[in-house]
């Protein structure tokens, strides 16, 4: 099986490079690996979780209430990465309240509802696994 990218395998298994993810595969956004965003019949198809892998170029920077997902589990494979917590200020506005540092080689869980947005160093490259929101 091939769409243009090294990727091999059939209806049993995928095998693909980590390039290849970092720069989209058919239908997926770079990084996206597993989720419900692929079309069903497709084995990269799950309604149940989402799997990412990222760097600094994919990787999102804005403020997030991690309201649409359940925990969020992060892996650190290289670099730093500087996670911002923050809480709904008096104006409705976002206020950073606590900065918590994840290292390589690192994890961490954020739990549902999390106000988020992340820093990172150059070399960052990381693993996203979040189910969805019960």
């Amino acid at each position: 099986m091939s769409n243009g990218n090294r990727i091999i395998g059939d209806e049993r298994f995928m095998l693909m490079n980590a390039s290849d993810i970092r720069n989209g595969i058919a239908d997926a956004s770079p990084g996206w690996v597993v989720g419900s965003f692929v079309k069903p019949g497709d084995l990269r198809h799950c309604d149940d979780f989402e799997v990412k892998e990222w760097d600094l170029r994919t990787m999102r920077r804005d403020w997030r209430s991690g309201e649409e997902c359940g925990p969020e589990y992060i892996a650190v494979l290289d670099g730093t990465l500087t996670i911002v917590l923050g809480r709904v200020g008096d104006g409705q506005e976002i206020v950073e309240d606590q900065e918590v540092e994840v290292a390589t080689n690192q994890r961490i869980i954020l739990a549902p509802g999390v106000w988020r947005k992340l820093k990172a160093s150059d070399n960052i490259k990381g693993l996203t696994v979040r189910s969805k929101r019960a």
